[in-house]
């Protein structure tokens, strides 16, 4: 509830994880549901008042959008492995980045920093934004 006007201020009526924001747009997961079960869900992006709804991928996924940068949005595709990808902004461009299991995606310059690994304890690495000398950010390959 919003503490000046009292009032909640819905954006969207769609259940939604793993929000993120550029350039006036808001970015999230959308569960597609079948009854009270939810089936996969896409990536879409509206407008900050919940206009221009828009569906970035519209086959079924299971995908987590953790980031988005300079006309491009970062995220682990869990249909390939938690693979690390981006897609621009606009849902076209999609490309591949690595084959680690990949979370908790940053975006920091001209750099992507995850971490890579499901289980246990999981290290952090760095992939140059387009994709290629995966580091380990210790100092290792």
């Amino acid at each position: 509830m919003c503490i000046e006007d009292g009032e909640w201020h819905k954006v969207a009526d769609f259940s939604a994880v793993y929000l993120t924001f550029l350039d006036g747009w808001l970015y999230c997961i959308k569960y597609v549901k079948e009854g009270n079960e939810s089936k996969h869900m896409e990536i879409y992006k509206m407008r900050l008042d919940g206009s221009e709804q828009q569906i970035l991928t519209g086959d079924e996924c299971e995908r987590c959008i953790t980031n988005a940068a300079d006309g491009w949005i970062y995220f682990s595709n869990h249909d390939d492995g938690s693979s690390l990808y981006k897609m621009r902004t606009n849902g076209t461009e999609l490309k591949k980045l690595n084959n680690d299991v990949s979370s908790h995606i940053q975006v920091a310059g001209e750099w992507i920093y995850y971490l890579k690994g499901r289980f246990g304890y999981p290290k952090i690495y760095r992939i140059p934004i387009n994709g290629i000398n995966t580091i380990n950010d210790s100092g290792g390959k």
